[in-house]
């Protein structure tokens, strides 16, 4: 960045618009008295770019002049691309704006809202932030000394800072603390190997124990088998009895359905018979019903004669009458029709007459009729160009709709993209939150993780107290039986005066009775001292239970809080995902406001209406329509307007003549062909002829009444004639239907007594299998007993292998603890190395040792040139935590605060200098400017002309070199100089070549 320009208003001590130029020279300096604004100028550069005061960053109010509202600093300044321009306002709020100046034309970058995306573009075009900027090309009032007169641990810090070194130490910080967290982790898995060993040591080999069960088992099965055979046997019997008795309670079954079927039948005849009675009944009374019948068709048919005649007498009176008034219609129309043809004749000839006075004035009117025409005929020519022209300006105000309207959208669209990428930046302040966020459930996540282990632990705790407990439950339950049976067997042996041995089933005598007791007596106290002793553990394994669970729940709890911070994690990290997509989105809508700003400025859209715009008025141009000739050929049309509306008339009024004469000869022959025609001749010949029809027809009205009446009292014999019919075609199926019924009575006595009989014969074979029960419970009480006892081998059996999977748990189980352990030491001893070479001895020391080098031998170069003493300087790194300075000469090397002012500023000089190219050359920001406030005032005029000597020397490496002083013997000791005044009206500046 090489600056060109500087306007500044309002800015510290400069009132009115100030214009600097800062290209009129490569090395000048500015000159004035203190206080008079010198350094407000490399302020004011500063500010603009960065917003940077003497009080700080963002610090903007703080440079604005007293008893102003605003402050405003613009600067031209160049980079590789181009010529650059920023502008800074402050008033109510602050805004920045950034300028591209191509051919002494400034073109506005296009940015969204906001003074940050400003300065992170303009960071972004010259490469550096202020800090940087700042420590490498600028050396402010008072800061030449910045290094050297540090302590040495704060000369240290400060070097780390610059580098970047600190980030090692927390590196180093983190690597120690993965190390301690692994070393925890390892430490546990190895109590708990030990633990898992200890438990494997003592659990006992069941292995033989196991097969001899095995074979316990298998004997007890084979016997169990046999038994079950002979079971299946007698159950094969039991079905067959159950079979028999299945058959019986259906014949039961069928007889009573037989019964139920015979009661019906009866029924059923009984029903029959009582028809057929009435049926015959019906039939007795067959010659007064057809004598009857007969009598009531005859009146039916005279009846039916009657109607008929009575429907065609009706509709000759109706027709009568119809004609009747037809015939009167006809007389009053043809009255009527005469009476308007007579009117229209009259009316045509007065029609005719009107005609003839008006045909007088024809021949006077056709002259101004032509006129009239010929005028006509020019408007609407000029009408269809005035048409065409305005056709082409509706198109041309269109065109100019649409050209606005697109540039609306675009304005439109440059709007929603504005709003857009603010609510993106509102999003994208929350990343750095989210960021650490991540960070801390991460840690939450690692520390939760170390719990699993002891989880694990109680697991297998807990898993084992069932085991032992559920041994001791099936234990106690043996026992119980055991009890329980011995109690039994005390009780016959001393209830009982059978003389059968309840152990062995031989016979019992008195001593054998008492050896018997005793042995049982003995038996069962050891089975009560189990049980209670069994009790005893129970309790104490419940208790153990209860304790882990409580533990092993607390523990789960803790360890469940994992799948939430890993549940949150994912969440974070998906934020964090969003949150960079949307910032990949916000440059995309960046680039695509300047395109949309670019198209605006050039006029680059609507191109399409443009040509359309044109073309139109070109088109309105050659149509060379005249609005005044337009005018004059309307006031013509106007004037001969109601002669040519005359002439027309009188024309059409010739031809209305011929054809209202046409029109009267019409009607006067219509009118005596009305007159001559003859009404109702057909109609009376009609009505006379209706009027014999109905004579002839005789039809008497009182007869048919009496016909009716005398129908109604026989007409009951057409239901009785229905009946008979009946009666007699049901007699002969009534009948059958009783012979049918009576044959299936007897055909279900016959099946009744049958049943009966194969009743009686099934009880008799059932008597054959009354043992059979009693055998098949003998059979199922030994198999239940051997199944108790196979169960009880089972239940020893499966401890045994419970035992012995324990075993192979705890087996397992150290094994892979072996591997934790081994992996973990690994882990840590990998964290220890990177902790080590983190370390302040290790890549901290020398990465430190090779920038001390560089920055060493630039400073002694940089003496050279400004000093004849043979100054040289060292930085000597002292333990972990400290930096000195050294200064040799030809008398030795001596303490920095020794030396004289003048010899101080040297050697400041010579270090800041060789800081600042150092930083620059790591930054990757090139040193093109160079910037000295002040700092001269302590050296001599020999001290003064070997540093304007060192700084003419090293101007090669600079494209701009400005030195800030108030000290008149350097005025004239640059090629060039802006020289600052200040007067109540505030500062002045003046180039002086």
């Amino acid at each position: 960045m090489v600056p060109v320009r500087l306007k500044i208003e309002n800015f510290r001590s400069f009132s009115e618009p100030v214009e600097i130029p800062l290209d009129f020279s490569n090395l000048f300096c500015i000159v004035g008295e203190n206080g008079a604004g010198k350094s407000s100028i490399i302020e004011a550069m500063l500010w603009s770019l960065f917003g940077a005061s003497r009080e700080g960053l963002k610090k903007a109010k703080t440079v604005m002049r007293k008893g102003k509202d605003y402050v405003e600093v613009e600067f031209d300044f160049i980079l590789q691309d181009g010529l650059y321009r920023v502008r800074r306002r402050c008033d109510s709020k602050t805004r920045v704006w950034v300028f591209k100046i191509e051919n002494g034309i400034p073109r506005e970058l296009i940015l969204k809202e906001g003074v940050q995306s400003a300065e992170k573009l303009i960071q972004s075009f010259i490469g550096t932030d202020y800090r940087n900027l700042a420590a490498t090309s600028i050396f402010m009032q008072n800061e030449a000394n910045m290094f050297s007169k540090l302590s040495p641990s704060a000369r240290r810090k400060l070097m780390a800072e610059l580098f970047d070194i600190e980030i090692f130490e927390k590196i180093r910080e983190i690597a120690s603390q993965k190390a301690r967290e692994k070393k925890s982790a390892r430490n546990y898995i190895e109590n708990q190997l030990d633990d898992s060993k200890d438990r494997f040591r003592k659990l006992p080999d069941p292995s033989e124990d196991i097969a001899k069960l095995i074979k316990e088992i298998e004997s007890n099965s084979q016997r169990i088998k046999d038994l079950s055979a002979e079971e299946i046997k007698l159950e094969k019997e039991l079905s067959r009895l159950e079979t028999l008795k299945e058959t019986i309670l259906e014949k039961k079954s069928k007889i009573v359905k037989i019964q139920h079927e015979i009661e019906e039948i009866f029924n059923d005849i009984k029903k029959n018979k009582n028809n057929l009675s009435k049926l015959m009944e019906i039939k007795s009374k067959e010659k007064e019903i057809s004598k009857g019948f007969e009598h009531y068709n005859m009146l039916y048919n005279k009846e039916k004669e009657l109607s008929d005649k009575s429907f065609q007498h009706d509709r000759l009176q109706t027709e009568f009458r119809n004609n009747e008034k037809q015939l009167l219609k006809l007389i009053r129309e043809k009255d009527h029709t005469i009476s308007i043809l007579t009117g229209r004749k009259e009316s045509l000839n007065n029609g005719i007459r009107e005609i003839n006075k008006k045909l007088e004035n024809l021949e006077l009117l056709a002259e101004d009729a032509r006129r009239y025409d010929a005028s006509l005929k020019m408007v609407k020519e000029l009408e269809g160009k005035e048409e065409q022209a305005q056709k082409f300006r509706d198109k041309i105000s269109q065109a100019k709709a649409n050209i606005d309207a697109e540039k609306t959208i675009i304005l439109s669209n440059i709007s929603q993209l504005d709003k857009e990428n603010k609510a993106l930046k509102v999003e994208l302040e929350s990343k750095t939150k989210f960021q650490k966020q991540l960070f801390s459930v991460q840690k939450e996540i690692e520390e939760a993780e170390s719990i699993d282990s002891q989880v694990e632990e109680i697991s297998e705790n807990i898993a084992s107290v069932n085991v032992k407990f559920e041994s001791l439950k099936s234990a106690l339950k043996t026992l119980h039986t055991g009890y329980k049976k011995v109690s039994e067997q005390l009780q016959y042996l001393t209830e009982s005066r059978e003389s059968k041995c309840p152990l062995c089933g031989s016979m019992l005598d008195s001593k054998h009775r008492e050896k018997v007791k005793t042995k049982l007596d003995k038996e069962f106290n050891e089975i009560a001292n189990d049980i209670k002793h069994n009790n005893e553990h129970g309790v104490n394994l419940l208790a153990k239970k209860e304790n882990l669970t409580k533990k092993f729940k607390y523990l789960k709890e803790k360890s469940r809080q994992i799948d939430k911070l890993r549940i949150e994690l994912t969440k974070i990290q998906n934020e964090i995902t969003r949150l960079e997509q949307l910032q990949e989105k916000s440059l995309d809508n960046s680039k695509k406001i300047k395109l949309l700003r670019d198209n605006l400025m050039w006029n680059k859209y609507a191109q399409k209406w443009r040509n359309q715009l044109n073309a139109n008025k070109k088109s309105i141009d050659k149509l060379g329509f005249d609005s005044d000739a337009l005018s004059d050929a309307r006031k013509l049309v106007h004037k001969f307007e109601p002669q040519a509306r005359e002439f027309h008339a009188l024309q059409k009024s010739s031809e209305r003549k011929d054809n209202l004469k046409k029109q009267l000869n019409d009607i006067k022959q219509e009118l005596d062909k009305v007159k001559r025609t003859l009404i109702g001749e057909e109609i009376s010949a009609l009505m006379k002829s209706i009027k014999e029809q109905i004579i002839q027809l005789d039809y008497d009205r009182r007869e048919h009444s009496e016909t009716r009446r005398e129908m109604s009292k026989y007409e009951h014999y057409k239901q009785l004639e229905f009946k008979l019919e009946q009666a007699k075609s049901q007699i002969p199926q009534v009948e059958e239907r009783i012979e049918k019924l009576n044959t299936r009575k007897e055909n279900n006595d016959n099946e009744l007594n049958a049943t009966i009989k194969d009743i009686e014969e099934l009880q008799h074979r059932i008597a054959k299998y009354k043992n059979i029960a009693v055998r098949l419970d003998e059979y199922r009480e030994q198999i239940n007993n051997l199944n108790s006892i196979r169960l009880e081998l089972e239940r020893k059996r499966n401890d045994k292998e419970k035992i012995l999977s324990l075993r192979d748990e705890l087996q397992n189980s150290i094994k892979k603890d072996s591997e934790k352990i081994n992996l973990f030491l690994s882990i840590e001893r990998k964290y220890n190395t990177l902790a080590e070479i983190s370390g302040p001895l290790g890549i901290q020391n020398w990465l430190l040792t090779q920038y001390l080098g560089a920055i060493e031998d630039n400073a002694n170069e940089i003496l050279d040139l400004i000093t004849r003493e043979g100054l040289t300087v060292r930085l000597l790194p002292e333990g972990q935590e400290k930096l000195s300075v050294r200064i040799s000469d030809h008398l030795g090397e001596r303490a920095y605060e020794s030396y004289s002012g003048g010899e101080e500023f040297r050697i400041d000089f010579a270090l800041r200098l060789a800081l600042s190219r150092i930083l620059a050359q790591r930054s990757g920001f090139p040193l093109r400017n160079l910037v000295i406030d002040e700092g001269f005032g302590s050296q001599d005029s020999d001290g003064l002309e070997k540093l304007v000597s060192a700084i003419n020397d090293v101007s090669n490496e600079f494209d701009r070199i400005i030195v800030i002083t108030h000290l008149a013997e350097l005025r004239d000791s640059f090629p060039a100089r802006l020289e600052v005044t200040k007067d109540a009206m505030g500062s002045k500046v003046r180039v002086v070549s």
